[in-house]
């Protein structure tokens, strides 16, 4: 018997019956085969981390607050709710038309197909009114790829998901101004940095790299992380990556700590008293400000 796969199977149970234990959508009993229920977040947009391996391996109060945002769901019924579900039922004669041609072709399917005029003339004009590729092919049952090669050959603006995203550009520039990166703005904006640089660009403001946008901040990364903080927090603080603080303390001659450098000069006597008075290593790592690995590897290696 497996004690720690059933207690994790056990954890899993309390979840689901938290949740209803049946699937909202078919009413699939979650206890019969609880491996096959999922966790569907209602908003995607409010979704922070998966919610089932975090259950099963943790304890549940630490989890509550992102299990209330889910339905559960069997695995059926939530596979319906992220894959081509309604396509398929939108599509079905197109989707069995193209799956005949592949039987009589042995399964090859050529999509640079001869295109009338009129079909083209169609892409063309809902390319200019507006419609993105993939509401192109999708209306006209066209592949995604020959919409786009057609309009290439037409020498037409290709408008795409991300060039129809409403983001603020005044917004932009306020956060750029502020110091903060590419790759933060693009996370606020839900886009990539690309696209947050695109739009800069066009608006006559040029880029400036991780040491562009360093200036005072040199200062700061040396004084965060001479009183004792990590470089990933002094790098969230400063607000430039992890590499630009390396290369600025590599710069000034400041030797990088290592995870556990940080305690040399503590007692192992006293760790291991601190160990018998029935503290954890997070709390004495705490007491420290380091890092429970920086704990452990000390005592371990009784360094």
């Amino acid at each position: 018997m497996n004690k720690q796969r059933n207690l994790k199977i056990a954890k899993l149970l309390y979840a689901i019956e938290y949740l209803g234990r049946y699937c909202k959508c078919c009413g699939f009993d979650g206890f019969e085969e609880p491996w096959f229920m999922d966790f569907h977040h209602i908003n995607k947009n409010t979704k922070e981390f998966e919610v089932k391996n975090k259950v099963m391996n943790g304890v549940f109060k630490n989890f509550k607050n992102e299990i209330d945002k889910c339905e559960l769901l069997c695995g059926r019924c939530h596979r319906k709710k992220h894959s081509y579900y309604n396509d398929f039922k939108e599509n079905k004669e197109f989707i069995y038309s193209r799956l005949n041609e592949l039987r009589e072709s042995g399964g090859i399917i050529n999509i640079c197909r001869k295109f009338t005029f009129e079909e083209i003339e169609n892409i063309i004009k809902m390319n200019e009114d507006g419609s993105s590729l993939k509401e192109i092919s999708k209306k006209t049952g066209i592949e995604y790829y020959s919409v786009r090669n057609q309009l290439r050959k037409a020498n037409k603006f290709i408008k795409n998901d991300r060039n129809k995203r409403n983001i603020n550009i005044d917004e932009i520039i306020k956060l750029y101004n502020e110091n903060n990166s590419l790759r933060s703005i693009g996370k606020i904006f839900g886009v990539s940095y690309m696209t947050i640089g695109n739009r800069l660009r066009k608006s006559g403001y040029d880029i400036k790299t991780g040491w562009d946008r360093i200036g005072k901040n040199e200062d700061e990364i040396i004084k965060y992380y001479n009183k004792g903080i990590p470089i990933y927090k002094v790098s969230n603080i400063c607000k430039v990556s992890q590499f630009v603080v390396k290369n600025v303390l590599i710069k000034n001659n400041i030797k990088i700590r290592n995870s556990h450098s940080k305690l040399i000069d503590v007692d192992i006597e006293i760790l291991n008293e601190l160990k018998k008075l029935g503290l954890s290593y997070k709390e004495i790592a705490k007491r420290y400000n380091v890092s429970t690995n920086a704990i452990r590897t000390k005592m371990h290696l009784n360094l």
